[in-house]
């Protein structure tokens, strides 16, 4: 199977993701579902192109001097600041000509002849075109490596980062590099450690040292040296002076023996070196994809774990939400029994207002049977006062009670937030751990999850889960107060309880004769206290009643809405369907 096969193959095979197929499963895990296809496309793009060499190393490792000696003649400058540098492509042309490339996207044809005087820094006005410059492209009849295309970049380590960045940000698009090291510097481990970087591409790279004419040790203990500190990364090792490239120079020979090696095993291999290079690339990709899809799925494995522990942290907090709601409402409640001026209103109540209607004495004998339960209410006789007695203490208590429901829930959803979030926060940790080691063979350039454009640590690990675990708090309480909720504070919507009106039933009112009596006057007393009590009870009762409602309604909407933010609206059974879907997806890729 040739490479573009492969190519397209792989581009099939990126359509079978359900992450690619679901938008909203998609927009869930917050899924860049084209940037791997818009890098396999690039890819393939490549695969069509001259072979790319990219010329890297540190400031003044003599990269243009390297690049114009190849070349044959004058072309990359070599004595203007890294600050005002951009990237140089020289290739091959049947004439000659240069173009800009500026960051706005325009483009400017500019003499051949004056490509050396684009970045002469002699005025202001050069000075600030020239940060606006992305690339200069320049190709000409001379070069005489015509499969090459020789990049030149700023310098590592330059005097501003975004050069720096700007030369990180192409080496994923190069097929070979030839790293340049400075005779006069070499080891360093800053250096070094992006030599390592690149190696973990998987890209050739070979090793210049230069500038040996600059240095006392001779060319061969040079290379050993790199050979013994960085060997391992590099394809080949090469000591020169790109001042030495006639027969005449000192190092001469040096310089014939890297131009020879490129003329035979990298210009004419040109189309082998491209293929090595495209598959090491589809390697990369291959393992990219694989890992994001991996790392998702463990995600939303640890979503419903989440939900479960939620839902067990949301029940313990509830238990104990009710447990203090019951203590508030019986220690008012346990006021009502010692509230004189309720007893002496119940008194008043009982011993009412002379009547001489003879059909209310009736009536008063058959309520010297019912006064044992004033609470039923005795057909044909006026409905009793004490509903409004007991409708005024269940209103009276809501007004203590309510404040504090409205504080314990605010602590009970604080409570839960927290320990989600540090479950998250673990996990997290241990994601993170398990991405730097699932992408320790690639660099941080191929690693998606430290790409500038695409980080997948952070495209993987932002999905919706902390904002399922803070912000679908905030919909639960919406969800409590309905339609209207936007318009209500959280304390407002937590304190939306719906208290009973009480309808008690007693016929009071007509046994003023009974209990004026003064043989019955400690019947009265004890009438007064048990009416009393029977008020308590049924105060105590509603409340409960009520409150106790209330929290197992507001804990399942927090449930609901944890739930449907966290799982961004599937329920459990679809939201494993799609973790099963993207694990077969792995398990064919």
């Amino acid at each position: 199977m040739n490479t573009l096969t492969k190519c397209l193959n792989l581009n099939s095979k990126f359509s079978e993701s359900p992450l690619r197929i679901h938008e909203s499963l998609q927009q869930l895990v917050q899924f860049d579902a084209e940037n791997h296809r818009t890098r396999l496309q690039h890819i393939i793009d490549n695969l069509q192109q001259t072979l790319k060499v990219f010329v890297i190393g540190e400031v003044k490792a003599g990269k243009s001097s390297l690049i114009n000696t190849l070349v044959g003649q004058e072309i990359s400058p070599t004595n203007i600041l890294e600050a005002t540098a951009s990237l140089w492509e020289i290739g091959y042309g049947s004439e000659d000509s240069a173009c800009i490339e500026y960051h706005n996207g325009q483009n400017e044809i500019i003499p051949f002849e004056d490509v050396q005087s684009v970045l002469s820094i002699t005025n202001q006005e050069n000075l600030e075109k020239a940060k606006d410059i992305a690339c200069i492209k320049v190709r000409t009849k001379q070069h005489d490596f015509r499969e090459l295309l020789l990049v030149d970049s700023p310098g590592l380590a330059t005097v501003t980062e975004q050069n720096a960045q700007l030369t990180r940000s192409v080496l994923e698009d190069v097929d070979i590099a030839l790293w340049v090291l400075n005779a006069n510097h070499l080891g360093q481990t800053d250096i070094m450690q992006e030599v390592e970087n690149l190696a973990q591409l998987g890209k050739p790279i070979i090793a210049v040292i230069s500038k040996i004419d600059e240095v006392d040790t001779s060319p061969e203990r040079l290379i050993k040296y790199v050979s013994r500190h960085a060997g391992e990364y590099f394809t080949e090792i090469f000591a020169l002076s790109a001042h030495s490239s006639q027969p005449n120079d000192e190092y001469f020979e040096y310089f014939e023996e890297f131009k020879t090696y490129l003329k035979e095993q990298v210009s004419h291999k040109a189309k082998d070196v491209k293929q090595d290079s495209v598959e090491s690339s589809l390697e990369a990709l291959h393992y990219a994809e694989k890992a994001v899809h991996e790392s998702i799925i463990r995600q939303m494995q640890h979503k419903l774990t989440d939900l479960s522990a939620f839902d067990q942290d949301l029940e313990f907090e509830k238990e104990m939400l009710i447990s203090e709601i019951n203590s508030q409402v019986d220690s008012q409640c346990t006021e009502i029994f010692h509230n004189s001026a309720l007893q002496q209103q119940i008194k008043t109540i009982l011993l009412g207002h002379q009547q001489n209607d003879p059909a209310t004495q009736t009536k008063m004998e058959n309520l010297k049977n019912t006064l044992a339960n004033p609470f039923i209410k005795v057909q044909a006789m006026e409905e009793s006062v004490l509903d409004q007695i007991v409708n005024q203490q269940i209103y009276t208590i809501h007004d203590h009670v309510q404040p504090y429901y409205i504080s314990s829930m605010k602590s009970l959803v604080t409570n839960i937030q927290q320990k989600s979030k540090q479950r998250f926060t673990e996990f997290r940790s241990n994601e993170e751990l398990l991405l730097e080691q699932t992408y320790a063979m690639f660099d941080y350039d191929v690693k998606p999850e430290l790409n500038e454009t695409y980080d997948v640590m952070d495209t993987t690990m932002k999905a919706t889960m902390f904002a399922g675990v803070a912000g679908t708090m905030a919909a639960g309480y919406t969800a409590v107060l309905g339609a209207n909720a936007a318009a209500v504070t959280m304390g407002a919507a937590m304190s939306a309880i719906a208290l009973p009106v009480v309808v008690c039933g007693a016929v009071l009112g007509g046994g003023f004769a009974y209990f004026q009596n003064k043989k019955n006057q400690d019947a009265l007393k004890i009438e007064v206290l048990r009416l009393t009590k029977q008020i308590q009870d049924k105060v105590r009762a509603e409340l409960l009643k009520t409150y106790h409602q209330k929290i197992e309604s507001d804990i399942q909407v927090l449930k609901h809405e944890y739930a449907r933010g966290m799982l961004g609206g599937y329920n459990i059974q679809e939201f494993r369907e799609h973790v099963f879907a993207m694990e077969n997806y792995l398990r064919y890729f």
